[in-house]
């Protein structure tokens, strides 16, 4: 397995985490209102997945805590593409 895949499935394990755990609830909200729009679910869940990315980038990058206000405000905004994607790796 390469650490492109293995970080995918981390990041994708946060996601399943997050919706099992509905904590924060836009997680689960976001993924079913993807859904009912049309989104098939692996499609939805890469997007969500590229809005925590976004997140866990800018943290690393800057030292600093994951933004979960702006985590949400991009998930909110799906399927609008997150803020800040050119800056982070492509998963």
């Amino acid at each position: 397995m390469s650490k492109h895949n293995s970080l995918k499935e981390k990041v994708a394990e946060i996601m399943d985490t997050q919706i099992a755990e509905n904590n924060p609830p836009e997680t689960r909200l976001t993924l079913e209102r993807l859904i009912l729009m049309g989104y098939e679910e692996n499609h939805a869940r890469h997007m969500i997945v590229k809005c925590l990315v976004v997140e866990i980038t800018d943290a690393m990058h800057q030292n600093k805590f994951f933004n979960e206000k702006r985590y949400i405000k991009n998930l909110l905004r799906l399927p609008n593409i997150p803020d800040d994607t050119e800056n982070i790796p492509t998963i």
